[in-house]
């Protein structure tokens, strides 16, 4: 059916309820910043699979309001919104994942939403489908698998090292974070725990100087950690090299008695 937006979970087991209620959550928020101020609201839901359909609320209200001013305000919002899911999640799966990122804030963002389905489907191991179809029969459907859904985190998820500064960054700081979080993201592009010394040490080349240029060096040792953890031992030690090279030029020089 036209003019509704269907989320599809596909589960083994049944995903928890919180993890849905985010979603949801996260969908009529960046519906609401996407749309300047519409309304997303659940017109349905079927279970077997768990299948949504959401409307924007001027379909609800019907026949209360002025259909022909506010149903197409709705349906063009929700058929905008509907694409730029669909872009944001081709682009997290695409291979040249770091370049194409949709944008984590202003009219345009739907990051809340990307970062709140990358997490059901990988914690819950379910597979979501995104479907919209117009009133002239033109419809999309995208879908994030649960394995697709963990490369997707890496990429969609700031390591919490940078939150935390960020938090407590002064305003100077805040312009270049969009440069520093493009640049992690490398660190956890798809197959990154495969890079060679040799692919690895340009990246931590480059993001080292980012960093440095940010005032960030004290996240390094946090993100050394964390990639070997995720087994990326290349990219770790290439940025421990950089690390110890730094120390080496900040010491003080030796003096003899």
């Amino acid at each position: 059916m036209e003019n509704q937006l269907i989320v599809v979970i596909d589960y083994e087991r049944p995903p928890r309820a919180e993890d849905i209620g985010e979603l949801f959550s996260a969908l009529a928020k960046d519906y609401k910043t996407v749309s300047r101020g519409r309304v997303l609201v659940v017109a349905s839901i079927d279970h077997g699979s768990i299948i949504a359909k959401l409307v924007d609320w001027a379909f609800q209200a019907l026949p209360y309001i002025q259909a022909s001013v506010e149903t197409a305000k709705g349906a063009k919002a929700l058929a905008d919104f509907g694409k730029l899911l669909k872009d944001s999640i081709m682009a997290v799966k695409a291979s040249n994942t770091v370049k194409s990122l949709p944008p984590t804030s202003g009219r345009r963002s739907v990051h809340r939403t990307m970062r709140a389905m990358a997490k059901m489907a990988a914690e819950n191991h379910c597979d979501i489908r995104i479907k919209h179809t117009e009133a002239d029969g033109d419809t999309f459907e995208v879908e994030m698998t649960a394995r697709q859904a963990v490369e997707a985190q890496q990429v969609l998820e700031v390591p919490r090292a940078i939150r935390e500064h960020a938090a407590i960054a002064g305003p100077a700081q805040t312009p270049q974070l969009p440069v520093v979080k493009e640049a992690i993201g490398r660190l956890y592009a798809p197959g990154a725990q495969m890079y060679s010394a040799t692919e690895a040490q340009p990246i931590a080349d480059s993001l080292f100087e980012v960093l440095e240029a940010a005032g960030l060096i004290e996240i390094v040792p946090q993100l050394i950690a964390d990639l070997r953890q995720k087994g990326s031992f290349a990219l770790a030690e290439a940025l421990q090299t950089r690390l110890n090279d730094r120390k080496g030029r900040h010491e003080p020089p030796l003096t003899t008695s």
